[in-house]
């Protein structure tokens, strides 16, 4: 069986569940990814005095980098925020990058319907075909509204390859309903009705594509087909994150190459949704990051359903450094995601094994 480089991560599979605008809950991960790697920095009083957030470094190349979090050599600066640092002064600094699903309009949708949300007429076939380069096999659906005081979704797909593992079924209709075509990893093909997510799905996805109904019309359907991409955008993310360091390093050091073991200034990567991370775009990074780090799927997951469980419908609000650092309840929510995992947040990226960010002996140690 044919394995993807990529595949849709957990974190997807878990936010997808709130059917948020995708900018929107794509970039509260990432905040969310900010507040755990920041809490947990805070545990260790070494690092905790000499905390700098968002600061602003210039480079050898002259361009200013503004990372997430420096550890500056003098305790006077802690918790500073847009503050414009010299890089002589930082014993480390820390970005996160997150790089989730991008959705985009489906292809054979778009040379049928259009560049933006269309009419689908009522009794006109609508083919969603799931076909992923790395499998030679298809998870073809055929979708059909029909119309009335009652208006119906009908499907006819495949919930395998043999012969009789052909499925056909009929569900209701409604303005905000949402249907999911998709494919494991393991390639076998499945489909998602509205009343469920994809947090169904327990095995690792390959690829999927969401139909996603806006509005119910005389004359048809209003929806729109998007497929859902794995981290297109991981390559770039890894390029900034590698300059990043490489610009600083060679200031600091006058040099690019990496030093190892690093002691003096060392420069770490921390990243989630490590499925989206194709393996040229982690050569990259690690080859200019002293220290990749990884917080597991599992651990976001758990981090916003603790949110929503405390702060109802508004959760995303609050999740952000601003409120980390403002808000009692925020931190011990927090800190109680991270006590949860045992302090234990950050993994390694190649070995999986659990690292530490620490402070000894007036330098950061990352084991």
């Amino acid at each position: 069986m044919k394995k993807p480089t990529t595949h849709i991560s957990d974190v997807f599979k878990h936010i997808s569940h709130y059917r948020r605008k995708g900018h929107q809950i794509g970039r509260k991960v990432g905040d969310m990814l900010e507040i755990l790697t920041m809490a947990t920095m805070m545990e260790d009083s070494g690092l905790r005095s000499r905390l700098v957030i968002e600061p602003k470094i210039i480079g050898f190349s002259g361009a200013g980098h503004k990372i997430e979090f420096a550890v500056c050599s003098n305790e006077s600066r802690r918790f500073r925020k847009n503050e414009m640092l010299n890089v002589k002064d930082l014993l480390a600094f820390v970005e996160c990058k997150k790089v989730g699903v991008e959705q985009t309009i489906s292809g054979s949708f778009k040379k049928k319907f259009g560049y933006t949300p269309s009419i689908v007429p009522y009794d006109s076939p609508l083919t969603v075909s799931v076909s992923p380069k790395w499998t030679d096999r298809k998870a073809n659906f055929t979708v059909k509204f029909r119309g009335g005081n009652n208006p119906k979704l009908m499907i006819h797909g495949n919930t395998g390859f043999g012969e009789n593992e052909i499925f056909q079924d009929m569900y209701d209709l409604e303005s905000g309903s949402r249907f999911i075509f998709g494919i494991g990893v393991d390639e076998i093909p499945f489909f998602i009705n509205d009343n469920h997510s994809l947090r169904s799905i327990k095995d690792d996805i390959g690829a999927c594509k969401i139909l996603e109904i806006i509005s119910i019309t005389e004359e048809g359907v209003h929806s729109i087909l998007n497929d859902c991409l794995p981290g297109p955008q991981t390559p770039e993310k890894a390029k900034q994150a590698s300059f990043t360091a490489l610009d600083l390093r060679k200031e600091r050091h006058g040099k690019f190459d990496k030093r190892i073991p690093e002691n003096d200034f060392v420069s770490i990567l921390v990243i989630t949704e490590i499925s989206h991370w194709e393996e040229k775009s982690r050569r990259m990074i690690r080859s200019c990051i002293d220290h990749n780090l990884v917080i597991k799927d599992q651990i976001i997951g758990h981090a916003f359903d603790v949110f929503e469980n405390n702060f109802g419908s508004d959760f995303l609000s609050y999740i952000a450094k601003g409120k980390l650092k403002e808000n009692s309840d925020v931190f011990d929510l927090t800190r109680n995601v991270i006590e949860k995992f045992d302090f234990k947040i950050f993994s390694d990226m190649d070995t999986g094994e659990n690292r530490r960010i620490r402070f000894e002996n007036e330098r950061v140690k990352v084991d």
